[in-house]
């Protein structure tokens, strides 16, 4: 069993530490980060636990093979912003199978995540057993009651705290666990994770990240792209992010300077802030140290 626990002060070293998951998180709120990771591995089951002290746009591309569930332990609400749809908030999700999964997180965001070989799975629990993990669709959230909620919770945080446990008892636990949640409810609900004011917010970060360098997209070239009115754009963000989507892709831009800055060896502070379409340096420098607590010169160094 490999057992590891992690804290960050930087939130590229956290999206990192991840081994096996390909990702990469932009911080969106001002202020020092702190990251914690917990992390078991063992023979086709994983388990890991993320909490995050800063709003964070997450993309991951999740691992092949595998039956990803993601468990959220405190999802905050945001008042005037809509209630996560990419996590349910209250319930089990189910992660796209090897694919890209987009979700934005508020400040204070807890969730556990267990991935299951599949391989492995089918030789630990008999075929109707594994049929509850693979009739579900992936990129949904199945409700579950307070009851079963609550008990996954404290199960499965338990088992990342607990030292002195056999391999044997930690795969038992954590599938007596996960099918303890799936047993059939009367009824089943389960609700599509994200919505088309995810969408176009995911459309906008990623095409801000595809820019040619110097590029400065305006909102009316993305409203353009999208074929949208600029209020649909303008409360998407308000919706999905609680922010407006100049605040928003900002924030993604200076986090793609962030890692061309980590970069070995690292261009210069001028050539990343032409990059990703800030034309006055000092501007590029106020803004990189309000997000992040540190200028540009200091991240290179």
């Amino acid at each position: 069993m490999h057992r590891q626990t992690q804290h960050f002060d930087q939130i590229i070293e956290h999206a990192a530490s991840l081994a096996h998951w390909s990702q990469h998180y932009d911080k969106l709120t001002p202020g020092a980060f702190h990251g914690v990771l917990q992390d078991v591995q063992l023979n086709g089951v994983r388990l890991f636990r993320e909490t995050l002290s800063s709003a964070v746009a997450q993309h991951t591309h999740t691992p092949a093979h595998c039956i990803n569930l993601l468990l959220p332990v405190n999802l905050p609400v945001q008042p005037d912003v809509t209630p996560n749809r990419s996590i349910l908030a209250d319930g089990l999700n189910f992660l796209p199978y090897d694919g890209d999964f987009f979700f934005v997180t508020p400040p204070g965001t807890d969730y556990l995540v267990v991935s299951l070989d599949c391989q492995v799975l089918e030789q630990l629990l008999v075929a109707e057993d594994v049929e509850l993990f693979y009739r579900r669709p992936r990129g949904y959230g199945m409700k579950l009651s307070a009851r079963r909620l609550q008990g996954a919770q404290v199960a499965m945080t338990g088992l990342l705290e607990t030292l002195e446990i056999s391999d044997q008892a930690f795969q038992d636990v954590v599938l007596a666990t996960l099918l303890d949640a799936l047993e059939p409810q009367n009824p089943v609900r389960i609700q599509g994770l994200g919505g088309s004011h995810q969408h176009i917010v995911k459309h906008c970060h990623e095409r801000v990240l595809q820019s040619l360098a110097g590029e400065s997209l305006s909102i009316l070239d993305l409203c353009r792209e999208l074929k949208i009115p600029r209020r649909t754009l303008h409360y998407s963000f308000e919706k999905i992010v609680g922010s407006s989507p100049l605040t928003y892709l900002r924030a993604i831009r200076l986090n793609a300077a962030q890692r061309s800055l980590a970069e070995h060896p690292a261009p210069s502070v001028a050539d990343v802030a032409y990059r990703w379409g800030f034309t006055h340096q000092s501007y590029f420098s106020q803004e990189y140290k309000r997000l992040f607590g540190h200028s540009p010169s200091a991240q290179r160094r």
